[in-house]
């Protein structure tokens, strides 16, 4: 499944922080248990694990803050991190979101297994296409005015598992078929044999960034009348004003845009 990957978990229950512990090594991967925020911030540096597990009600520095910091350093912000509550108190999932979280457990409590199962998806290859004609079918069959994006095909550019998770479960249920690719490659490999209605792109991804994907589309004439809605975590007025130069016609901030609001928005630019 694995070929051995370094997992940093940071979770001060020394009962379940072991037991998640033993699972991964049974598993082949490497793990490092740390019992500190701070130190675990301190540890990311020094390692650079794949992945970090961190629980959200952390003592005495919270999960949250820990990932705030962790952020602002651009020598580990990129770390993919899954977050689990051991608590009864659910996971905020807009803030988690905008944090970078690729996915969240709300198990209460928190258990090795639920945590093993989310270290196992986070490693296992995302599918690349959704097909959603039983959904656009379904849709007709209720009655109710199909969504203008209803039989569309969407690319969305993103490497945020947890974002996917969620946005794709969306745009399946309005009828949409939403490819979802992580990387510019990947974007670019798609595009020489498929043209989508619109484009979602993210501006932090591996390799090509949203801008450069963006630029380059409006350089061939084949994609350059493609609509295209960035979705991003950054709310900067400069990169607002770059990707409105190169002619993007939405600029949304994951933090502050619900899933309803971006199907609202890709509906608009498809009519």
């Amino acid at each position: 499944m694995n070929d051995g990957k370094i997992i940093l978990i940071t979770e001060d229950d020394s009962g379940l922080g072991g037991a998640i512990l033993e699972r991964l090594k049974q598993s082949g991967h490497h793990p490092h248990v740390i019992r500190d925020g701070a130190a675990a911030l301190q540890e990311m540096k020094e390692i650079k694990p794949s992945l970090v597990v961190i629980d959200a009600a952390l003592a005495p520095r919270g999960g949250y803050e820990v990932l705030e910091a962790k952020n602002k350093d651009a020598s580990i912000a990129r770390i993919p991190v899954i977050l689990f509550s051991r608590s009864s108190v659910p996971v905020d999932g807009r803030r988690a979101a905008s944090l970078g979280v690729r996915e969240y457990i709300e198990a209460a409590p928190a258990d090795a297994v639920a945590v093993m199962k989310a270290v196992d998806r986070h490693y296992q290859p995302t599918p690349v296409s959704v097909a959603a004609a039983a959904a656009g079918a379904a849709a007709n069959a209720s009655g109710k005015k199909p969504s203008a994006l209803s039989g569309v095909t969407v690319l969305w550019v993103e490497d945020d598992r947890f974002l996917a998770n969620i946005l794709v479960r969306k745009f399946v249920s309005v009828g949409c078929d939403i490819v979802r690719l992580k990387s510019g490659e990947e974007a670019f490999a798609y595009l020489e044999n498929h043209v989508p209605k619109l484009v979602l792109l993210d501006l932090l991804l591996p390799g090509m960034t949203g801008f450069d994907i963006l630029q380059k589309m409006r350089m061939d004439p084949a994609l350059r009348n493609i609509p295209v809605i960035i979705l991003s975590n950054t709310s900067q007025a400069i990169d607002l004003e770059r990707a409105k130069m190169l002619g993007a016609q939405r600029f949304l901030v994951k933090a502050s845009t619900s899933i309803d609001e971006i199907i609202r928005e890709g509906e608009t630019l498809v009519r």
